[in-house]
């Protein structure tokens, strides 16, 4: 029913394909050949900006002591959001 892409290696390349398949299982074998991806999109106007495979990129929130009660806080990957922070 599946082939498995060339040059993919997976657990299961030894199985052969299943010849038959249950109602039930379709969505979880179908969902289970898929690859993650995401898109950023703008709002308003739903205009997509990246559209690609794999994990979307992370942000990352660092919060460190300056003196003994100032805190400064830190966000790294804001811009493949497209959002630049106070200058």
């Amino acid at each position: 029913l599946f082939k498995t892409k060339k040059g993919k290696q997976g657990d299961n390349d030894n199985r052969p394909p299943p010849t038959t398949v249950t109602r039930k299982q379709i969505p979880t074998l179908f969902q289970s050949k898929l690859e993650t991806g995401y898109a950023l999109v703008e709002v308003p106007g739903n205009r997509i900006l990246q559209l690609a495979r794999g994990e979307p990129p992370k942000v990352t929130i660092e919060v460190s002591r300056r003196q003994s009660n100032k805190f400064v806080t830190k966000l790294r990957g804001m811009e493949y959001y497209r959002i630049d922070g106070p200058e």
